[in-house]
């Protein structure tokens, strides 16, 4: 997969350089005295009324509340209009990214599934004991519970196994929690009609084999579809890529040469060994033809301008490839090539295959950002920067996951003559 950065630098007048560390200095202070909730409105996103743009921020596109629409088309094309809010229903759709909207019910798939199941056990226990001259109450008590545990042990296991993208990594998940729901019920639903041991488990492992089958061919197709969907390989899901939002960065001193040397001696210098790095680019490599380039930019499928990509490649190496905007200065360069590193080790720790694509740049992104906003404050550049406004939603706390921790792997700062 690859998760990219692109860093936009404001580069005030030297007259105005002063009067804007004051104005953002005080906002940055103003920023660790709030509490925070006061900042997060529509859908959990934050207000962006400090500089009286009255947007929020759904992280790849801001939101115009006033309008019912994003400032910025769509990159995912979801609808006829690329500016469209939520499909045009705000209150029955979110879009917790800017990139996709869905149903504001669809979390509670999954647990109208395990009900689901646990009703039709329920008519089924019934009227296998209305057929056999039973209790129909007690068959239908004994259907239920069987039904909700093999929906709950189903939802269970397809979360347990879950990981990657593409449709083997779907079908994988989707196989397993199939042939656990359909084994269980089938075994429970059997036995409750009388059946000896023997047939009930027949039964059971014929349930799991038509409950896998049928799991595993929606679970692929529809996590083949997700990793298209981001440019990735429908089989393997290798390939996908997510975009973030702009980060501006204003470094001082002269631009640094862009070649591979000099991104080489500058990584060996401020970051060492980087355990699980394959290539370091600094050439005008792209990493897929999704990229394009003027000769001195470069741009991904949405025409937005990168500074960074990391390319994972799987069996824990990736690539990293740098473009020229990141070598105007120092500060820049080294905040870029830093997060990209922070990518890198956690595909060389084994994260990315134990974790769903949305998940893992979720968890990443968040480590990758805290790590740069305390470099931004060892450098002394938020104050006149967007470095901590525009980490604000990759700092939720909800993206947090202690294994995804930038302090259990590297980059530690030491900035020594930077």
């Amino acid at each position: 997969a690859y998760h990219e950065e692109s860093f936009l630098r404001i580069e005030p007048k030297e007259e105005e350089r002063s009067s804007l560390k004051v104005v953002y200095k005080r906002d940055f202070e103003a920023k660790k005295r709030c509490t925070g909730f006061e900042r997060y409105g529509y859908q959990g996103k934050e207000s962006l009324d400090e500089e009286g743009l009255d947007t929020y921020d759904f992280h790849a596109r801001y939101y115009d509340p006033a309008l019912g629409r994003f400032t910025t088309v769509d990159p995912q094309h979801q609808f006829m209009s690329g500016y469209v809010g939520m499909g045009n229903n705000p209150v029955m759709m979110v879009d917790p990214d800017g990139e996709f909207a869905f149903l504001a019910a669809l979390p509670l798939i999954a647990k109208i599934g395990i009900g689901v199941g646990a009703g039709l056990g329920a008519y089924q226990g019934a009227k296998m004991a209305e057929a056999n001259g039973g209790n129909v109450f007690l068959g239908a008590l004994g259907g239920f519970a069987i039904g909700g545990i093999a929906g709950i042990a189903s939802a269970g296991v397809g979360s347990a196994v879950a990981g990657g993208t593409g449709f083997l990594a779907g079908a994988t998940t989707g196989l397993a929690a199939g042939a656990t729901g359909g084994f269980i019920n089938g075994v429970g639903m059997t036995a409750l009609g009388g059946s000896s041991l023997h047939e009930s488990l027949g039964a059971g492992f014929k349930g799991a084999l038509i409950g896998g089958a049928f799991g595993g061919a929606i679970g692929g197709v529809s996590s083949g579809i997700q990793s298209v969907k981001h440019g990735g390989n429908f089989w393997s899901g290798k390939g996908a890529t997510f975009d973030v939002g702009a980060i501006a960065v204003d470094g001082t001193g002269d631009p640094i040469e862009y070649s591979n040397k000099s991104v080489k001696d500058f990584s060996d210098d401020y970051f060492g060994e980087v355990k699980g790095l394959n290539e370091l680019h600094a050439d005008g490599t792209l990493p897929s033809n999704k990229y394009t380039t003027d000769g001195t930019k470069v741009f991904n499928s949405r025409g937005k301008e990168v500074y960074g990509t990391t390319k994972y490649l799987g069996g824990r190496k990736s690539d990293v490839f740098m473009y020229k905007g990141a070598f105007a200065n120092k500060e820049t360069l080294y905040l870029n090539l830093g997060h990209e590193y922070i990518h890198v080790a956690h595909g060389y720790a084994g994260l990315r295959e134990a974790h769903s694509l949305k998940d893992f740049r979720n968890f990443s992104e968040h480590a990758a950002h805290s790590w740069m906003v305390k470099q931004g404050r060892m450098l002394g550049v938020l104050e006149h920067n967007r470095v901590w406004k525009t980490s604000l939603p990759y700092l939720n706390k909800s993206f947090y996951n202690s294994s995804f921790d930038y302090k259990k792997f590297m980059i530690n700062p030491f900035l020594n003559g930077l």
